[in-house]
């Protein structure tokens, strides 16, 4: 479709490689194989089912349009600011090409804050190691801001699909989600489609194309 197609230049830097040797009901595989591994959330429209993928090393330059709630009076910007912080992780361990002879998952990628000796293939990443030093208690001290997250993964064989995979992880989950809510008119609006980037602007709170 359409909007499948739309999202494959996000989605196309993962390479998913598996066999079915029973039977399943489609949906059922790819929720529990894919959606794990990919930025995308899955939708009800008019037209059934669709994909929305998420970009979430977007920038400025990404963006669709721009919306300036200080120049534009019909633009309305809630008063609250919500932050959640309930799904930070910042420290990612992956477990991937799973030998069906064995058993066991031959490959794992890292991504974390520093170099680990024990595991010398492990990434670093500045925006975990930003969240740990954020979420850090100093009456704990160091290692009290780490929150891990370990996956495994029967579809995936490719190291740079695996690295693929954390590498937006840590983007999408290091820091707390903060949402900004704004009424804009549908006559000038109604053409944006969840997923599009925009840039904001909100002089009294300080967001200059954000």
């Amino acid at each position: 479709s359409q909007r499948i197609a739309a999202n494959k230049h996000v989605l196309n830097r993962f390479k998913i490689d598996g066999v079915i040797e029973t039977g399943v009901k489609p949906w059922d595989w790819i929720r529990s194989n894919l959606l794990p591994l990919l930025p995308v959330s899955v939708l009800q429209g008019p037209d059934g089912v669709y994909f929305v993928a998420w970009r979430y090393d977007a920038t400025a330059a990404d963006a669709v349009a721009h919306v300036d709630a200080g120049a534009d009076g019909e633009i309305e910007i809630a008063e609250t600011v919500n932050y959640d912080t309930s799904q930070v992780l910042n420290d990612f361990t992956l477990k991937y090409a799973l030998s069906l002879r064995t058993g066991n998952f031959l490959g794992t990628a890292r991504l974390g804050a520093a170099y680990d000796a024990a595991q010398p293939g492990a990434g670093v990443s500045y925006h975990c190691e930003v969240s740990q030093r954020r979420h850090e208690d100093p009456d704990v001290g160091p290692g009290s801001g780490v929150f891990s997250e370990s996956i495994e993964s029967a579809v995936v064989y490719d190291d740079a699909t695996a690295n693929a995979v954390l590498a937006w992880r840590a983007l999408a989950f290091a820091f707390a989600r903060r949402t900004i809510e704004a009424m804009v008119p549908e006559e000038s609006w109604a053409w944006l489609e969840r997923g599009n980037v925009l840039t904001l602007t909100v002089p009294w709170l300080y967001l200059d194309r954000q």
